[in-house]
């Protein structure tokens, strides 16, 4: 099924690009409280992760004091998306997952997915799932997606529930090839090549759930089961989990989704509450 034009977050371009420290504005970017001079990656992640729940949950609402399972303990980015990013030069992502089931509910969106990003706003690419739901209606599809396409999803195939599904994103013959694979349908679909000469400067390989409607909340996300990624991958190998960071996902009501401990190239995410400090 597909959903009615009004549908408050249907073909809304927050899928992908956390976009944290990158140039604005567009959807998933968040403008610092103030200037501040770009010392390091993980500086700038930090800040903009204080902005997001400044703006999104308020800080009375949240704990990270404990963040147990973060490669090297270091405090988690977050926002919209619950999973991990790998910083690096990547030439290639890949990762397997099930899609999670939805509970119907009148307004859900949410998304499944590996990406690579860069240091503009032009430099993204992704491939992945969404799981949707609208007045009990349920459906889920395969996308992919990039800047040129604002963000928007891009129909591939139709999916299920349950469905194992393999994605992966390489850089080959002087472009970048996405493909996703239902190994319970047997059906491949390959994204087109998105324009190389955009892709200058690709440091970033991400594994994540995103809720699309933030930061806008232009619909809730959906009430899904728990998500878990196998067989992860960067460069043909399992990542270092030191060099992967953690991103946490903020909902309104003090509801977070946090991923767990990387074991054996996978993670599971959870739907928790957060303590008050």
């Amino acid at each position: 099924p597909q959903p009615p034009a009004n549908y408050p977050g249907y073909g809304y371009p927050g899928y992908g690009y956390p976009g944290y420290g990158q140039p604005g504005p567009y959807p998933g970017w968040y403008q610092l409280p103030q200037r501040r001079t770009k010392r390091k990656a993980t500086t700038i992640i930090a800040s903009i992760g204080l902005a997001i729940v400044l703006l999104i949950a308020g800080l009375d609402k949240l704990n990270i004091s404990s963040v147990g399972g973060i490669p090297g303990g270091q405090s988690p980015q977050l926002g919209a998306f619950a999973g991990y990013n790998w910083e690096g030069n990547p030439t290639q992502i890949s990762a397997t997952w099930r899609v999670p089931t939805v509970k119907a509910s009148t307004t859900g969106y949410a998304a499944s997915w590996v990406g690579v990003q860069g240091q503009a706003k032009s430099e993204f690419y992704q491939v992945g799932t969404t799981e949707q739901t609208w007045d009990d209606s349920i459906w889920y599809e395969a996308f992919w997606s990039d800047e040129p396409h604002h963000f928007l999803a891009q129909n591939m195939m139709s999916v299920y529930a349950g469905d194992e599904i393999q994605a992966s994103i390489t850089y080959s013959d002087g472009s970048w090839h996405a493909q996703i694979t239902d190994l319970t349908l047997g059906v491949t679909r390959v994204a087109p090549p998105p324009n190389t000469q955009d892709f200058i400067d690709i440091n970033q390989a991400e594994w994540l759930q995103e809720d699309p409607g933030l930061p806008h909340h232009q619909a809730p996300y959906a009430n899904v089961a728990p998500t878990h990624f196998w067989q992860m991958k960067v460069n043909g190998a399992g990542p270092d989990p030191s060099q992967l960071v953690a991103a946490w996902m903020v909902l309104p009501g003090g509801v977070r989704v946090v991923p767990g401990a990387v074991i054996d190239n996978g993670f599971t995410t959870r739907r928790e509450t957060a303590s008050k400090t």
